[in-house]
């Protein structure tokens, strides 16, 4: 009997759960038309490494994909290319530092920040994540 109840539970688990137990057929949650459209941009600037729209496309596609690394050598590229002129770039390129870091600024993203809030001072991003940097690293205890 103490054999049995496992053997039963697995089986019904198994059957009534919606794991694939085939393995994963896609990357988790992205469409195959969405891969295929970043695929396709990868290859458009591996001919045309000096399209700087396309770099930052490239960039959000990552970040929107949750491919935060990647994001930031997107947006790697577009900073460099504009000289760390371009803002979107900038803010792209430290927003993307941060959330690879498990949402650490870091000191690189801080200054990143820094030199966009110079820059544009009226962007939203470059107005919250200077202030954000400066926040207490642990939330403060309340008293009930």
């Amino acid at each position: 009997m103490g054999l049995l109840l496992p053997v039963i539970a697995f089986g019904l688990y198994r059957t009534w759960s919606n794991w694939s137990w085939s393995g994963p057929q896609q990357v988790a949650g992205v469409p195959p038309a969405v891969a295929q459209m970043v695929a396709s941009l990868e290859a458009r600037l591996k001919a045309n490494p000096n399209d700087l729209d396309g770099w930052l496309l490239l960039g959000r596609s990552y970040f929107q994909l949750g491919s935060y690394l990647k994001s930031a050598d997107a947006y790697q590229h577009a900073y460099a290319q504009s000289g760390g002129e371009n803002v979107e770039a900038t803010l792209g390129l430290a927003e993307a530092l941060v959330f690879a870091d498990e949402r650490a600024v870091t000191p690189r993203s801080a200054q990143l920040f820094e030199r966009a809030y110079e820059r544009a001072p009226h962007h939203p991003k470059a107005l919250w994540y200077p202030w954000s940097c400066r926040l207490p690293k642990r939330p403060p205890r309340y008293r009930a």
